[in-house]
């Protein structure tokens, strides 16, 4: 049965170049040695379930790029993003119940990099 609650936060933080990182120092986030304050929105889901894995980002890729831009023109620098429900279409399960694989479709983890290299443009 897959009663497990499979939720997978992510915190993306665009830059103007790969070549930053932010990095924490005590209890605060910093870029180039200054403090950054995350200052975001949380984008629960475009399609319920349905926006990574199984061929299912090229659908919902237009839609969260303009969340992204929307975000960025507002001032915010970090978006909360949800990946795997309540395992409803991700993460694979087996006849036990146990996650074999991050997806059906093999997509799921190339859908997520293009969305880290999405949210650094």
């Amino acid at each position: 049965m897959k009663n497990a609650c499979l939720v997978l936060l992510a915190a993306l933080v665009a830059v103007a170049s790969s070549q930053q990182r932010l990095t924490v120092s005590g209890n605060v986030f910093k870029l180039n040695n200054h403090h950054v304050f995350l200052s975001g929105a949380n984008l629960a889901w475009i399609n319920y379930a349905r926006d990574f894995g199984n061929g299912q980002w090229a659908r919902s890729k237009p839609k969260i790029e303009e969340q992204l831009r929307l975000l960025h023109q507002a001032g915010g620098n970090s978006m909360r993003l949800w990946i795997h429900i309540q395992g409803e279409t991700t993460p694979k399960f087996d006849n036990n119940g146990y996650v074999t694989a991050p997806d059906n479709g093999g997509t799921l983890l190339d859908d997520f990099k293009d969305l880290l290299d999405t949210a650094q443009k």
